[in-house]
């Protein structure tokens, strides 16, 4: 059956009503809160009821358990009694306002694909893990970028010397399968909501034949593996599973239109990554979702020549209020904000009016009214400077080398 019909048939589907899949559209957009620092069970249990006075839906939290982390992929076999502490917070957390709660899995990796032993242990991790969302009737995140050694990128595998990058693309689909089946084991009703799912390819979805994104993914760098875990766990996941594309990459989109396309490539371009016979489950079980960076819109991370750094601070909070607004309106479900430099629950680092800006957008959404302003015009300046600030930063590099290579000549003279 090829894809043309596929998509037909699960259309026919929606409208007669016989749909074996619950889909959560239409929903009331959320914004979710992450960052550095994410607070831990116990934290949030001792400190919920100020907490739920900020303006989100929600929250991405993590797991003490002793030390051992989050990350699935790698610490061996984890013990359950390490995160007993862990599980009984979460039981007490008396969730209010919150309504959409999640946990965070973490993907840096010391386990080899094809180690049945090794799925073993992560698979009991990933179980710890769901069994500690279940005690707080949280759902799970999934970053999969790994800080750490990288599970999706062939070339570092133990194997890639002796195993073509198929059969580890066969392999991975397995594990994404076996990956789900371990949440829904404990989690049969639930979101996973990812950092991002294909969101991350825009180059390699717009490609018009299959053969073309094949031999894309195959020389994908740091993602290559990606794509077939994604495949395992639209395999297997059952009816009850909403999988959301976070869209990483909105951290950084600079006006409107970058928003719908996005939404587009989420949830139509992506299908040419989409195994056909899983192109039902993922029109169905599957949502686009978007982010945002507080610290890139607001400057305060150590990158030279940013936009925001170009802008005023009456600025920033326009920029910041405009991403709110379209990431909200371009998104099925869920925005997550992510920020480093600054604290909610502390209190920490939140420039005047940022707060304030966050609320103004949410409500224009809610109400269903116009954002009530353009930032074309300063964008349009803004990117100016920062091309000409690249230019003349180029130019100075330049101009050491020449200098230097100058003196190492007049030197050897």
């Amino acid at each position: 059956m090829n894809k043309n019909i596929l998509i037909i048939c699960c259309v026919l589907l929606l409208l007669s009503g016989t749909c074996l899949a619950a889909s959560r559209l239409p929903a009331r957009k959320k914004l979710i809160q992450y960052g550095t620092g994410a607070p831990t069970p116990a934290y949030v249990a001792e400190n919920i009821s100020e907490m739920e006075k900020r303006p989100f839906d929600g929250l991405i939290m993590r797991l003490a358990g002793k030390g051992k982390g989050n990350n699935i992929f790698q610490g061996g076999r984890w013990d359950v009694s390490d995160y007993a502490a862990d599980m009984e917070a979460l039981q007490k957390i008396k969730w209010g306002k919150f309504t959409d709660n999640f946990i965070i899995m973490n993907t840096a990796s010391a386990m080899d694909w094809f180690s049945d032993q090794d799925w073993d242990n992560v698979v009991n991790n990933i179980e710890i893990i769901a069994k500690a969302a279940q005690a707080g009737r949280c759902a799970l995140a999934f970053d999969p970028e790994p800080y750490g050694k990288n599970p999706w990128k062939y070339s570092e595998q133990i194997h890639a010397k002796n195993k073509s990058f198929a059969e580890y693309q066969a392999k991975v689909r397995q594990r994404g399968a076996q990956f789900i089946e371990a949440i829904q084991k404990h989690l049969p009703e639930t979101v996973l909501l990812t950092l991002f799912t294909y969101s991350i390819f825009p180059n390699i979805t717009d490609q018009p034949t299959p053969a073309k994104r094949e031999q894309m993914i195959g020389q994908q760098e740091v993602y290559g593996l990606y794509p077939a875990f994604l495949a395992g766990i639209l395999d297997a996941m059952g009816p009850g599973i909403t999988v959301t594309d976070g869209n990483e990459p909105s951290y950084y989109y600079p006006d409107t239109h970058s928003f719908y396309v996005a939404y587009h490539l989420m949830r139509q371009t992506a299908l040419g990554l989409v195994p056909p016979e899983d192109t039902a489950k993922f029109l169905l079980q599957t949502q686009a979702s978007q982010a945002l960076y507080f610290d890139y819109v607001f400057g305060t991370v150590q990158w030279k020549n940013i936009l925001s750094q170009f802008m005023t601070k009456e600025e920033r909070l326009k920029w910041w209020e405009h991403n709110i607004y379209w990431a909200l309106k371009t998104s099925d479900e869920y925005v997550w904000l992510w920020s480093e430099k600054m604290n909610w629950w502390k209190n920490e680092g939140l420039p005047p009016g940022m707060e304030q800006a966050l609320i103004s957008a949410r409500e224009k959404i809610a109400q269903q009214k116009p954002l009530g302003f353009e930032i074309d015009e300063f964008m349009t300046r803004v990117k100016k400077e920062q091309q000409e600030a690249k230019e003349a930063e180029v130019k100075k590099e330049q101009q050491e080398v020449e200098e230097a290579e100058k003196a190492t000549s007049e030197a050897k003279n």
